[in-house]
């Protein structure tokens, strides 16, 4: 992935995890949106780097299995219906690490459908209740 094929989102963008990953992408040269309950922290999210500042609200109702390619890639910290709807918004061959389900997996059948499609490739750390492939090399923190 390169930072011409569009946006990546990151969400719980005022976590320790979101907020590094937002210095990293942005330096890196990547369009950065930031998606954060806690909007009077915008300065801060923009002085790490991120291009645009969006309400976690937008993404964690109940939403449509497929919608509107946005994101080129995404960071998601938050699972259940935020990754859901991340994973629904995502291009064709993007790509979304998920990790920390925040708030779980969702709780209704949509949260899979977006998993089979096409669309994205995901990556889960290790997700309670998603078959998915490891990755043959781990770093270690």
């Amino acid at each position: 992935m390169t930072p011409e094929r569009g946006e990546v989102l990151v969400t719980g963008s005022n976590g320790g995890a979101g907020s590094i990953a937002i210095a990293l992408l942005s330096t890196l040269g990547y369009r950065v949106v930031a998606s954060t309950g806690r909007l009077e922290e915008a300065n801060y999210l923009q002085a790490l780097g991120a291009a645009e500042i969006i309400d976690r609200q937008t993404l964690s109702a109940p939403g449509a299995p497929i919608s509107k390619e946005r994101w080129a890639g995404a960071i998601d910290s938050v699972g259940s219906h935020t990754l859901a709807n991340v994973l629904a918004q995502t291009q064709y061959h993007g790509v979304v690490a998920a990790f920390g389900l925040a708030l779980g997996l969702a709780p209704h059948p949509a949260h899979s459908f977006p998993l089979a499609s096409p669309r994205a490739r995901l990556g889960l750390p290790s997700p309670p209740t998603i078959s998915w492939t490891r990755p043959s090399t781990r770093t270690a923190y």
